[in-house]
């Protein structure tokens, strides 16, 4: 009876073994059931990186806000220095006006004087005739015309005295109107001349409050600057931090897909619908935004919001927003393997779903670091990245 139990034992342990082996010999449709993930501690870098995304958010604000301000600064600046240029130019002008006034006073002067000299030199002659007159004996006019021999030389004498006379009233009138319509001139030009001191001395207290505008704005741009490198290095430095972090996730799901998880098997299918076959960039060396750069997964184009395939059957480890990725999700199919499907619109899946080969995981779409709609497809093994065309044929 013993010996027909221990047979009993040995029978259910051989029935348990091939049970086992049918379970890992499943198609690749049936799901995977790996352990030993911590969703704590990938949730918890999850956690960090998405505190860090919404600084950087906040400290991009701050940064579009300064930048604002510096280009209202910016035009600010340019404004004054338009309307300096403009008042440096009336300064010049409004000068060179006063130059000339001054030479026309300078001219009237001139001429006034001139005028004033022949004035005086005509009254010498009058007194230089009366002294004449005087010292031969002081004859006056009615003995010139007295003493004349007959009517005719009479009328000659007339004539002439009263020319003498004509000439000299005559003469003197027109100086004197001359020196007076000169001295009119020059009070014009005196006038003209102060209200040009006057609006040049406006124009030099206007320059004034604009260069000191313009100083003030040169210290606010100088103190924007200041502060935009300050905000800029604090960005860095948390941008720098969220590299680090997703760094770390990806270094950290890399060993949870440790070699001991056994492989589910089966063959990997194409991510997307029959119909979206085209590879827009391979795997490789591309160049991107003007830089070579390695390109370490296929892009395949198609259409918004397309159906994205799980490629084969395993658990969902990462289901999230990246910044270059956009939305983005990664499969483990167990052994090392696993596939990243990126740029999505939108996700059907969560971390820590187990998906079937087929099973719609996302929405394509254009997210993160994209230039159109397509999927991003990655293949790795023990988190080193070979071109996907190795598992999967093109349709």
């Amino acid at each position: 009876m013993r010996r027909s139990l221990t047979v009993k034992v040995i029978s259910i342990a051989l029935t348990l073994v091939t049970v086992c082996s049918l379970f890992l010999a499943l198609p690749s449709s049936a799901p995977i059931q790996a352990a030993g993930y911590n969703n704590a501690t990938i949730q918890s870098y999850e956690a960090a990186i998405e505190k860090l995304k919404q600084q950087m958010k906040e400290t991009q604000k701050k940064l579009n806000s300064i930048s604002s301000e510096q280009k209202a600064a910016d035009e600010e600046a340019a404004l004054i220095d338009e309307q300096i240029e403009l008042t440096s130019q009336k300064i010049e002008q409004t000068n060179l006006l006063i130059s000339e006034l001054n030479t026309q006073i300078d001219d009237k002067t001139l001429e006034i004087a001139e005028k004033e000299a022949d004035i005086a030199e005509q009254y010498q002659r009058f007194k230089n005739r009366v002294r004449i007159a005087f010292e031969e004996g002081d004859v006056s006019e009615l003995e010139i015309i007295f003493g004349s021999e007959n009517f005719t030389d009479f009328l000659v004498r007339f004539e002439y005295i009263s020319a003498m006379a004509e000439y000299d009233n005559r003469l003197m009138k027109d100086y004197m109107e001359q020196k007076a319509e000169y001295e009119f001139q020059k009070q014009q030009l005196e006038a003209a001349k102060e209200l040009q001191d006057k609006y040049s001395l406006e124009l030099e207290e206007e320059k004034k409050s604009l260069d000191d505008s313009r100083a003030r704005v040169d210290k606010i741009r100088a103190d924007l600057r200041a502060e935009y490198a300050e905000w800029y290095a604090e960005y860095k430095a948390q941008k720098d931090e969220e590299e680090k972090k997703s760094a770390e996730l990806e270094d950290y799901i890399q060993q949870l897909m440790s070699k001991d998880n056994v492989y589910i098997g089966g063959e990997f299918i194409w991510p997307l619908p029959a119909q979206y076959s085209r590879i827009s960039s391979p795997f490789g060396g591309r160049w991107l935004f003007g830089y070579w750069d390695v390109h370490q997964a296929i892009d395949i184009p198609c259409a918004l919001n397309t159906n994205v395939y799980a490629s084969n059957g395993g658990k969902v480890i990462v289901a999230e927003h990246h910044r270059s990725y956009g939305n983005y999700v990664v499969i483990d199919h167990g052994g090392g393997k696993s596939t990243l499907y990126a740029h999505n619109e939108s996700l059907v899946v969560k971390a820590g779903d187990y998906v079937s080969q087929g099973q719609i995981i996302a929405k394509a779409g254009t997210t993160g670091t994209s230039t159109g709609v397509h999927c991003h497809f990655e293949y790795r093994v023990n988190g080193v990245r070979y071109d996907p065309l190795l598992i999967v044929s093109q349709p």
